[in-house]
């Protein structure tokens, strides 16, 4: 008994697990204002952006910067009817987002700094010199992201103590859309992923196109015992759509057993093609190590919002 009774104590003393880390130790923080003291090599690092490119971030201002230049498209043609291209934007938001701004789309209420466009730069011809069709097409196939040893530039640029965002995607996928570091095979997170391209002005038959990629906070990557686990970020990725759509979702074939979710809900652990939405009639837990801090309360969940610190 008093063996038994020692091994208890020396479990609960010795080998229980590390305690959790604050969530919020794993997203990142935005770099401090320019009114804030900064480490010497970042505030000489953003001098030297405002010399090479002639700009006072300090000087430099728009107040109404929240409106995109597409909002001060024309809404006549040439013949005077009227198109209402507002309407991709300005709607009336479906639950978590009761937002209702649809009036925009037939009134110009732009705020009186908003009034006139401010995106001067789409107006100048400032720099913009002829290039043939064989310079154009060489301009856009080289690599101005990655270096000749296949190092992202502006990560090597940025001081260490920069304290926001450094690029670390490679736009090395596998054949499930998983970025990796192409030297060392480690995955950086970031996945790509397909969506319904968004309509009204921003068709890529308009010049607008581009990748689109996700990248969950590395508890939702991570198993319980806070190792990288592929599978069970694929079974956490699946779950955030499920949780978007707020809707019974199909997916590709995932194995209950190595996340311990029940994700169909047919009261069995095994391989599987569907995520069930029962949020709104009972709790539903991410897997790995983001299951640890939504029982701890840390991470709170609801039907239609994405985790915070999700990445695009």
């Amino acid at each position: 008994m008093n063996r038994f009774f020692f091994c208890i104590v020396f479990f609960f003393l010795f080998c229980k697990p590390d305690p959790l880390p604050k969530y919020e130790s794993y997203l990142y923080k935005p770099v401090s204002s320019r009114n804030i003291s900064q480490p010497a090599d970042v505030a000489g690092f953003i001098k030297e952006l405002e010399t090479e490119n002639s700009l006072d971030f300090i000087k430099s201002k728009n107040p109404t910067a929240y409106i995109p230049p597409m909002c001060y498209t024309k809404t006549l043609d040439s013949s005077g009817k009227a198109h209402n291209p507002c309407y991709a934007c300005h709607t009336k938001g479906e639950k978590p987002n009761f937002l209702d701004d649809s009036d925009l789309q037939t009134h110009y209420e732009f705020p009186k700094a908003g009034k006139t466009n401010p995106w001067k730069n789409l107006f100048s011809s400032k720099g913009v010199n002829p290039y043939s069709d064989v310079q154009m097409e060489a301009y856009i196939r080289e690599d101005n992201y990655k270096d000749d040893k296949g190092e992202i530039i502006l990560s090597k640029k940025l001081p260490a103590n920069w304290g926001g965002y450094l690029p670390d995607c490679y736009f090395h996928f596998d054949e499930d859309g998983f970025d990796k570091n192409p030297k060392t095979g480690e995955y950086s997170g970031w996945r790509a992923y397909r969506y319904y391209p968004f309509l009204g002005t921003f068709w890529a038959t308009n010049g607008s196109t581009d990748d689109v990629l996700i990248r969950l906070p590395f508890p939702f990557r991570a198993d319980k015992n806070r190792k990288f686990n592929l599978e069970i970020y694929k079974t956490n990725l699946a779950i955030v759509e499920a949780f978007l759509k707020q809707k019974t979702i199909q997916i590709e074939t995932l194995d209950e057993k190595v996340s311990g979710i029940d994700l169909d809900r047919n009261g069995k652990l095994e391989k599987t093609n569907q995520i069930k939405y029962v949020w709104a009639t009972e709790p539903m837990y991410y897997a790995g190590m983001a299951e640890d801090y939504q029982t701890s309360k840390e991470l709170l969940t609801a039907g239609g919002l994405f985790p915070v610190g999700t990445e695009f």
